[in-house]
């Protein structure tokens, strides 16, 4: 691999890794998440999630895999996005962390590169989301409000990762939402509706990205509630999360 970078956030003076961004001699990217084994819920352990962007060996585009290694099996999804004049703008990802544990530590090895998304405290209440969006290098939109933006640049591609804050308390559960082009895979075999937009889509406008990001933010914060609260059901205990929990984006904790 010819560069590898980790990314962190510290929490309480300690830094987490929230993810990893290899580059491979070729210029295409992955992106690996740490894996979350510990869910309150018993329900499917994570070992494994990363997202690789590379060219297309067949076609004029970029092909953005999602894969998931559990103990299910092995559950993918893609999203195929189409050349065009306006170049490469695109959401890999959007994902709301869960308690970042000692689990998450950053630790480096020799010659890995090392990028910090800033601090925060637990006595906060808030939880960490970051999106990460990909576009030819410098195309990325500097200035998008409520949300900090921390640039990669790499030599085929620039990754923005745009890190906000949710006024969600942290709990053990994380939720991460994507846009694919074709059907989600498990072990091979298609589930879950069919996307509209099965054979591609053309890249994002720069002025279409403060409304994704802020949905995608809102997004995964009413999901993680909804997991929160039918959990605290399911305990026998009072929803602890009711769903019209405000949403708030801040750039307090830079």
């Amino acid at each position: 691999m010819k560069r590898k970078i980790k990314v962190s956030i510290q929490r309480d003076g300690l830094n987490r890794r929230l993810l990893t961004v290899g580059e491979h001699v070729d210029g295409s990217l992955i992106f690996m998440f740490p894996h979350e084994e510990n869910q309150p819920d018993g329900g499917t352990k994570n070992y494994e999630h990363h997202v690789s962007l590379h060219l297309s060996p067949y076609a004029l585009g970029r092909t953005i895999t999602h894969t998931w290694l559990s103990d299910l099996g092995k559950k993918s999804a893609r999203a195929f996005v189409k050349d065009s004049e306006r170049g490469l703008l695109w959401p890999l990802a959007t994902k709301l962390y869960p308690l970042l544990t000692d689990g998450y530590a950053l630790r480096l090895k020799k010659k890995e590169e090392h990028v910090s998304l800033g601090s925060y405290s637990a006595s906060d209440m808030t939880t960490v989301i970051v999106t990460i969006v990909v576009s030819e290098p410098g195309g990325l939109p500097s200035i998008v409000r409520g949300f900090n933006l921390t640039e990669l640049k790499f030599s085929m591609f620039s990754a923005g990762l745009y890190e906000s804050f949710s006024s969600l308390p942290e709990s053990s559960f994380g939720v991460t939402s994507l846009l694919g082009t074709t059907s989600q895979q498990l072990n091979n075999v298609p589930f879950g509706p069919s996307p509209e937009i099965a054979d591609g889509t053309f890249s994002m406008e720069h002025s279409e990205l403060e409304a994704h990001l802020l949905e995608s933010a809102q997004y995964v914060t009413q999901r993680a509630c909804e997991m929160i609260g039918d959990w605290a059901a399911g305990e026998g205990g009072r929803q602890a999360c009711p769903l019209e929990y405000a949403y708030l984006v801040s750039s307090q904790y830079r």
